[in-house]
Formats: C-alpha cells, sequence, structure tokens
C-alpha cells in the first residue's frame, strides 16, 4: 500500500493520524469525563437526598416535641423535597436497578407522609388538650414511621454506593482507555516511521545500486547494464522510471556505437589487406560517428578509385600507350 502513495501524502500520513488520534481521545475523554461527572453528580444528589431524610426526620421529631400545623407542614414539604430530589436523581440514572430502587424510594417517602398525616392531626388536638402521653395508635404508627425511616435511608444507600461505584468505573475506565489509546497511537506512529524508513531506504538502495551497475557499464567495467528494479508508484518510482528510460537510450547508443566501430575495424582490417571495395553499412545515432562512417566510406571510394586509375593507366603503358596519365585533379601529398 504504501510503495502506491507519494511522498508527500506519505509525510502527510503524520500530522492527519495525529489530528485523528487527537480527535478520538477528545471524544473519548468527552465521553467517559462527562459520564463520570454525571455518575458523580448523581452521588452528590443521593447524599443531600440522604440528608434531606435526616432533616425531613429530624422534623417529625420536632413535631412530636411540639405538634401544631406549622412543624406539621414543616414534615410535608421536607419530604415532598425529598420526592422532588429522588425524582431529578431518577432522570440521571442510566440502571433500571438503581431506577427501580428510586420509585421504591418515591413509594416509601409517600407511605411515610401518609403515616405521618394518621396521626398528625390528632396528635395537635391532644397537644391542645394538654394530652402530652402519646396513644397506643400514635405509637404503632410512629414505630411503621421509624421502619420505613430506615428502609429510605437504606435503599438511598443503595443508590449512593451503586453511583459513587459507577463513578469511580466510569473515572477507570476514562484512564484505561485513554492508556491504551496512547499505547496503540504511539505503536501506530512507530510502525508507520518504521515501514516508511524502510521503504524510502529500500528505494534509496535500489537506485544506488541501478546507478551503480550503469556506471560500471559506461566504464567499461560490465558488459551489460541492470536497471533500477523499483515499482513503486511515489517520487522514487517515478525516479526511477526516467533513469532506467535514459539508461536504456544511452545503453542503446552504446551498443549502437560498438557495433560500428566493430564494423569499422573489420572494414580497415581489409583495407589493410588491399580489399578497398568494404564500406560501413550500419547507421546509428550518435551523428559525430555517422560523420565518420560518410568520410571513411568517402576516403574508401577515393582510394578505390586513385588505385583503379593508377591501374588502368599501368596497365595501358604494358601495352606501349604512354599517351594517358593518371588525373591529378583533388590529390595532394602522397596520393
Amino acid at each position: 500500500m504504501l510503495k502506491n502513495l507519494s511522498m508527500k501524502i506519505k509525510l502527510a500520513l503524520f500530522p492527519a493520524l495525529f489530528i485523528v488520534l487527537f480527535l478520538v481521545l477528545g471524544i473519548v475523554f468527552s465521553y467517559y469525563n462527562n459520564s463520570a461527572l454525571s455518575r458523580n453528580s448523581v452521588s452528590i444528589e443521593t447524599d443531600k437526598s440522604v440528608q434531606q431524610l435526616l432533616k425531613g426526620r429530624i422534623s417529625v421529631y420536632q413535631f412530636l416535641r411540639a405538634p401544631n400545623i406549622d412543624t406539621a407542614q414543616k414534615v410535608r414539604n421536607d419530604f415532598a423535597t425529598l420526592s422532588k430530589n429522588v425524582l431529578q436523581i431518577k432522570a440521571k440514572l442510566s440502571l433500571e436497578e438503581n431506577r427501580k430502587i428510586a420509585d421504591s424510594i418515591l413509594s416509601l417517602s409517600d407511605n411515610y407522609v401518609k403515616d405521618f398525616d394518621k396521626f398528625s392531626n390528632m396528635r395537635i388536638k391532644d397537644f391542645q388538650n394538654s394530652i402530652l402521653e402519646e396513644s397506643p395508635e400514635i405509637k404503632s404508627i410512629i414505630a411503621d414511621m421509624v421502619k420505613t425511616g430506615l428502609a429510605l435511608e437504606k435503599e438511598l444507600d443503595k443508590i449512593n454506593i451503586s453511583a459513587s461505584q459507577l463513578r469511580d468505573d466510569s473515572f477507570s475506565s476514562l484512564n484505561s482507555n485513554i492508556l491504551i489509546l496512547s499505547i496503540i497511537a504511539s505503536m501506530i506512529f512507530i510502525i508507520l516511521s518504521i515501514l516508511i524508513s524502510l521503504k524510502t531506504i529500500s528505494s534509496l538502495n535500489s537506485i544506488q545500486q541501478g546507478l551503480d551497475s550503469f556506471f560500471s557499464f559506461l566504464n567499461r567495467e560490465t558488459q551489460k547494464a541492470e536497471l533500477i528494479n523499483l515499482d513503486s508508484k511515489d517520487e522514487f518510482g517515478q525516479m526511477a522510471v526516467v533513469i532506467n528510460e535514459n539508461i536504456e537510450k544511452i545503453k542503446k547508443g552504446i551498443d549502437e556505437d560498438r557495433k560500428l566501430i566493430d564494423e569499422t575495424i573489420a572494414v580497415l582490417g581489409e583495407f589493410e589487406q588491399g580489399d578497398l571495395c568494404q564500406r560501413l553499412e550500419l547507421n546509428v545515432s550518435n551523428p559525430a560517428l555517422m560523420q565518420l562512417k560518410t568520410v571513411l566510406n568517402n576516403m574508401a571510394s577515393n582510394l578505390e578509385n586513385n588505385i583503379d586509375n593508377v591501374l588502368k593507366v599501368i596497365e595501358e603503358y604494358s601495352h606501349y600507350n604512354y599517351l594517358n596519365k593518371v588525373d591529378e585533379k583533388g590529390l595532394k601529398e602522397h596520393i
């Protein structure tokens, strides 16, 4: 996959990956932090509800000491506040089990107030009539209220403990997930860095080997130039394609030049032995060698013509015809 990506994209992977991981960490942190804060809020609210329950029960004791309409209304108001707080807590609860406990608390609170209403008016009348001792019926109702109050406190403690545990679990999950994501991010960065480094080094080594082989070919140390073996689509791959194309062109030109030089040596060898009929036939892309070919072929033609003319005149001389002579036009020095 990496070999098909350009170096720009490969290098851009690091900031892009950093941004993605940063966003993921932010989302994870926000989710678990909000969850933990919400559960912490529930824990705080349950603490307040426990205090509100104690406040309500104290209001009951205050009513028993001074039974009147105001202290009775104070009890009802305290337990109404408790029920309101529990309803707010219930809306924030995520576990069905805790929601059922909240319903149980509301039911117990309602029963507590109903029990209080059963004897409060009677107790106010008794107190107004200077009857200070509580009747057996009132004592029985108060005993039931005590049980209900203890049950209320127990149920509130359950929610409080559960909320605290969930809050601690959220903070623990937050720390664990951030640690895991940090480790994963570090591993991805390290692996990606190693892969890109190895790929870059491999590409550079391939280019170096190809160039070393080509220079050895140019210096006539080897008879063959190896092409760069690199099939990636990045800048190194594009560079390798351009270098290979030029290696092919230069190799083709050198091979053509060598063939023409070999042919030239062969033709000159024939000239040395007196055969001036040989000519250079190969065509190459090197302008200088093509010019040399033309000069050598022209020289061979001129030498052949001049020698033919000389031989022709000598032959006539051998028949005692001394009238003709060799045309010296365009000739100089030894010829």
